[in-house]
């Protein structure tokens, strides 16, 4: 993998495609797709922070990191050159910036400049399932601290981070707090000659 996707510093805060993977169909692939930005400050409710914590995010930026699928004919379009075996992107920086990235053949599907996009962090209580290529079904894992391995709840309600490769550059992220809460454990059904217990 590129030594550029490990960094610690802000790279570029425009998306910018780091590797390129394959799918089942041979000519559709998954960009995975990063950027960097400073920290959002935390909401009104914990201001203190803000104040007290003031130049901490300059050292930590926010690393983002969305997949995107796309056609062979978007890769060659806009000359996305990857490596065949490893997915990385080949270009003297490890990385191709997609913000105004010029097309590079007649295909007049594709706009002539690459429109302007970001990623997009959307936190839900909702999980995400999917059918995975041997056809089973795999459920979106909630957010964990990574030194605890806590799952990270909001009045015990598990947070589900999403992260979404979007041109809707207006679109404002979406983050829920975290507050310290257990995962709130499903309530079995009881049930009884006398009906349903748990109601």
């Amino acid at each position: 993998m590129n030594t550029t996707a490990q960094t610690t510093a802000i790279v570029t805060e425009t998306p910018r495609v780091v590797s390129v993977l394959p799918t089942k169909n041979p000519k559709v692939f998954q960009l995975m797709v990063r950027s960097e930005r400073e920290k959002p400050l935390k909401e009104g409710n914990d201001g203190d922070f803000n104040i007290f914590m003031a130049g901490f995010a300059v050292n930590e930026p926010e690393r983002l990191v969305a997949y995107r699928t796309v056609s062979d004919q978007y890769l060659d379009a806009y000359g996305i050159n990857y490596d065949e075996v490893t997915g990385d992107v080949l270009s003297p920086e490890g990385y191709t910036t997609l913000q105004g990235l010029k097309r590079q053949n007649n295909d007049e599907t594709f706009p002539p400049v690459h429109p302007e996009c970001k990623i997009w962090v959307n936190e839900t209580f909702e999980p995400r399932s999917w059918m995975t290529s041997d056809g089973s079904k795999r459920t979106q894992t909630p957010k964990i601290n990574p030194k605890t391995n806590e799952v990270l709840c909001n009045q015990g309600n598990k947070i589900y981070l999403n992260r979404e490769l979007t041109f809707d550059v207006s679109k404002e992220d979406v983050y829920i707090s975290h507050d310290g809460t257990q995962p709130v454990q499903a309530v079995a059904n009881v049930s009884s000659s006398f009906g349903d217990l748990s109601a």
